[in-house]
């Protein structure tokens, strides 16, 4: 099942990176400009404390070191290239820990001709470790959990290979409708098992629909907003060649609105709707009771349900060069749905995560942009049984040439 949430969230940057609507918010992604490369090098450190009755405290932290580089290729298309470092942990009685690189991740997006339609490409490179130790099990299997939100929630699986096609359509009012799909294929890898013995285990592959429109309207204040919808299907992970696990259907909402109240002042919502399927209870997957689970061992359960996320920021500039911004988020997680449960399993995952924090931007040459963030974490989980706290730090160069 951890499986699955990794492969949840690899497909979800896919989505993100290259199932957008043809005629994509301009700052969101430039397919027309003169820049020969452009690169963002950045660092982000998130910590957890999670505590409940009866279990010590456990702490999850991670360090992750992204770096990016995109490439225009002609007029009309975008090379990029993703490069992940990572550092994390998990302590409770005892210490689980990995360092190394994650995988990395290849995407192209063209548009020939320069019409509406848009073609991407997808290839996960593994250059992470698949086959962890057993000291890393833990932390390995507790990146994952996705009320914990960390940017790295995998660190090695095997050759995954996507492609999109998306198809955009101007209309009156300045709006404009996409319609488009894609194919993720999931590579096969090796990891160590339980005793250490190995196994292969063989992801099932999705297939995703997506649709979506915006608009932009220029009055007294500019306003835009958006609404992109993906509906995703999964097939059956097989391991040691049997069939072993299938991730439920899921419907995703994004919904993005930005208003610009001056030069320099905008306020920016979003909301993000997940609406998650039955999977199959092979392995009784997300069931038992919370009070018989350490923390560790109830990270380590695999979990997808229903979620919701809605957030707010509002940026300001100031002295005509630096964008101060305050922000706040909020996510709930529905429990984890699973076909046929057996009677009286209680089902796990539901929580609410919120952050509050802020953070700056600058241009400190023509060729440099600072950013900064910070956020603090708080939330529970199984209705109270869970106490979640954390921190969230960022900072990044990015850069031009």
């Amino acid at each position: 099942m951890k499986r699955t949430i990794a492969r949840g969230a690899a497909a979800l940057l896919l989505l993100l990176a290259f199932a957008e609507p043809a005629l994509a918010r301009s700052d969101e992604v430039r397919l027309v400009d003169k820049l020969f490369l452009e690169g963002e090098l950045g660092v982000s450190v998130r910590t957890w404390t999670l505590r409940k009755d009866g279990s010590p405290d456990a702490k999850v932290f991670e360090i992750a070191a992204p770096a990016r580089f995109r490439k225009p290729v002609g007029a009309h298309g975008d090379l990029v290239l993703e490069l992940p470092g990572v550092w994390a942990s998990i302590e409770e009685e005892e210490k689980s820990e990995y360092r190394g690189p994650a995988d990395a991740r290849l995407s192209a997006s063209f548009r020939p001709g320069g019409a509406g339609t848009r073609v991407g490409i997808f290839v996960g490179i593994p250059i992470g470790a698949s086959k962890v130790g057993e000291e890393e099990r833990a932390v390995a299997e507790a990146v994952a959990d996705r009320m914990l939100g960390l940017p790295i929630k995998r660190f090695g699986e095997g050759l995954d290979v996507g492609a999109s096609l998306v198809h955009g359509f101007a209309l009156p009012r300045s709006l404009a409708l996409s319609a488009g799909g894609g194919y993720l294929r999931k590579g096969e890898y090796a990891f160590l098992g339980s005793g250490g013995a190995e196994d292969e285990y063989e992801p099932g592959d999705e297939i995703f629909l997506t649709a979506g429109i915006e608009g932009e309207w220029d009055g007294a204040m500019l306003f835009r907003a958006a609404a992109d919808f993906r509906f995703r299907m999964f097939g059956t992970d097989k391991r040691s060649g049997e069939d072993f696990y299938e991730e439920g259907d899921e419907a995703d909402l994004l919904l993005d609105g930005m208003l610009a109240l001056a030069p320099g002042r905008r306020i920016d919502v979003r909301g993000f709707l997940v609406f998650k399927g039955e999977g199959s209870e092979r392995g009784a997957f997300g069931t038992g009771s919370i009070d018989s689970l350490s923390i560790e061992r109830y990270l380590r359960r695999g979990m997808t349900g229903d979620y919701r996320e809605f957030t707010a920021a509002y940026t300001h500039r100031v002295a005509g060069w630096i964008d101060l911004s305050a922000a706040a988020r909020a996510a709930d997680f529905g429990e984890y749905a699973v076909a046929n449960s057996s009677s009286g399993a209680a089902l796990l995952g539901s929580g609410r995560v919120f952050e509050i924090g802020g953070g700056a931007e600058t241009d400190l040459t023509a060729r440099l942009r600072l950013l900064l963030r910070a956020a603090r974490l708080f939330g529970e989980a199984e209705g109270g049984a869970v106490d979640l706290t954390g921190l969230d730090l960022g900072a990044a160069i990015r850069w031009n040439y």
